[in-house]
């Protein structure tokens, strides 16, 4: 297995897909991830739906106006049409949040986009999954 900075470097810039996907989307990033950080398989499914997928060693934590994800949290959004977010959500590694802002690092963010690191408001997150193994 490989540390979340070893991820980062290896994808950062790049277009990724996981096995199997459609490539390219924000889901492909988190699928990888979990899989090289923690041998988690892909979930295959759209980011919106998440927070209802089990992830071993996670806990699901909704967002409220006084908590932050921690570092390596996976991070979900909600359809928000005010942010471009269609019907499938997003989904995001949290890397540095306090109550007001994150830094995530996205794929498909905008749309199109490969693997960067992006400033977010919490507008649109339902929550994240906290490692706890």
């Amino acid at each position: 297995m490989m540390s979340m900075a070893a991820f980062v470097y290896q994808v950062y810039g790049e277009r990724v897909t996981a096995p199997g996907a459609l490539g390219g989307q924000c889901v492909d990033l988190i699928d990888l991830y979990l899989g090289a950080i923690y041998n988690i398989p892909p979930r295959r499914a759209n980011a919106v739906d998440w927070p209802t997928q089990a992830l071993p060693e996670h806990a699901w934590v909704p967002n409220t106006p006084t908590n932050a994800p921690d570092l390596g949290d996976i991070v979900v959004w909600g359809p928000d049409a005010a942010l471009g977010i269609g019907n499938y959500g997003h989904v995001a590694i949290a890397f540095l949040a306090d109550e007001y802002e994150l830094i995530t690092f996205d794929q498909n963010w905008p749309s199109g986009s490969p693997c960067d690191l992006v400033l977010h408001s919490y507008n649109g997150v339902l929550g994240w999954f906290h490692h706890v193994g």
